[in-house]
């Protein structure tokens, strides 16, 4: 594993664009902008399956007698980063005793009779996800559950998440191994280059291609289909990349 900030990345990135030496001191300005650069840059790729897609497990709270819940970064009744999909999930209760969940299509969910029940309540022993048909403006999926709890349960769940854009220039970031930060740093140059009006050198463009035909190709063989992102924040909390929550 390798270890970094997102202001040792948009340092590196700017000094080998803009010509600078190790060190030399870039105006507070630039830096900003360089970090939005980095979040833009990780956005596109998010938008392009460059980046993996993790299997995250999170807990949410549940209310009694509510059996469906959004799910999102903002506005939704559980907080979490966009879910592509839930693999599994469980139940507990307040005494710690867990209670299978069975995640099953939409179309299996709305058929069962015990769906049409109107008042059913119960511990939850089935459920599905409904990703949103505004999701790419919204971000917001839908949890639903039957039968709705009768108590205020905890809700565990499986889900397969995307990167969550950095949080500030001062957050440690860890990266799995595999030339990520100099390929971050290198793809970052391009994106500083064109924003300054800069031609990035011939050497510069194909390291940086390189690395995302790497991305492309690992993403097509799945072999990066699940991994764990999480770095502290300046505080010392942990942050984790993939849920966009600190824990």
């Amino acid at each position: 594993m390798s270890v970094t900030t997102a202001q040792n990345l948009v340092e590196q990135a700017m000094q080998k664009s803009l010509g600078l030496n190790p060190g030399e001191t870039i105006a507070a300005a630039d830096l900003n902008h360089g970090f939005d650069l980095l979040n833009l840059m990780i956005d596109d790729w998010g938008s392009d399956s460059l980046l993996p897609v993790a299997l995250i497990r999170d807990s949410y709270a549940l209310i009694a007698n509510k059996g469906s819940y959004t799910i999102g970064p903002t506005g939704a009744d559980l907080t979490s980063t966009y879910i592509f999909s839930i693999d599994s999930a469980f139940i507990r209760d307040s005494n710690g005793t867990t209670y299978n969940v069975d995640v099953v299509p939409r179309e299996t969910y709305d058929n069962d009779p015990a769906v049409a029940v109107s008042g059913n309540v119960g511990i939850p022993n089935m459920l599905t996800y409904d990703p949103g048909l505004t999701q790419e403006t919204n971000q917001l999926g839908t949890v639903f559950l039957n039968p709705a709890p009768d108590a205020a349960y905890t809700l565990w769940l499986e889900s397969n998440k995307g990167f969550a854009q950095f949080s500030a220039l001062s957050s440690l970031i860890t990266f799995p191994p595999g030339g990520w930060i100099r390929g971050i740093i290198l793809n970052l140059c391009l994106e500083i280059d064109q924003d300054y009006g800069k031609d990035s050198s011939a050497d510069v463009k194909e390291a940086a291609l390189e690395f995302k035909q790497k991305l492309e190709r690992l993403h097509a063989s799945n072999n990066i289909k699940r991994a764990n992102f999480t770095f502290p924040s300046s505080k010392l909390k942990n942050f984790n990349i993939m849920s966009g929550l600190e824990q």
